[in-house]
C-alpha cells in the first residue's frame, strides 16, 4: 500500500500497488513549484479503468510499482 495525494481535493488516499496498471507522467505547465518548474504529477491506472491525478512526481511512483513488483517476483 502506498499513500498519496490527490492533485484538485488535495486530499489523501492509499493505493493497493497490486490495483495499478499502469502510470502516466502529466506536468502542469500552468502551476509551478517554489522554483518556478512545472508541478509534477501524474495519473495512477487501476485495472477497473478508474484513475486518479496525485501530486507525485512519475519517476517516484514507477519506483514505487517497481518495488512491488519486485518483492512479488521472488
Amino acid at each position: 500500500l502506498q499513500n498519496y495525494t490527490k492533485v484538485n481535493s488535495s486530499s489523501k488516499i492509499v493505493v493497493a500497488m497490486s490495483a495499478v496498471s499502469h502510470v502516466i507522467e502529466h506536468d502542469i505547465k500552468e502551476h509551478t513549484d517554489n522554483e518556478g518548474r512545472p508541478l509534477q504529477t501524474c495519473w495512477v491506472h487501476f485495472h477497473s479503468g478508474k484513475s486518479v491525478h496525485v501530486d507525485i512526481p512519475f519517476s517516484e511512483v514507477n519506483d514505487d510499482l517497481g518495488d512491488y513488483f519486485a518483492t512479488r517476483a521472488q
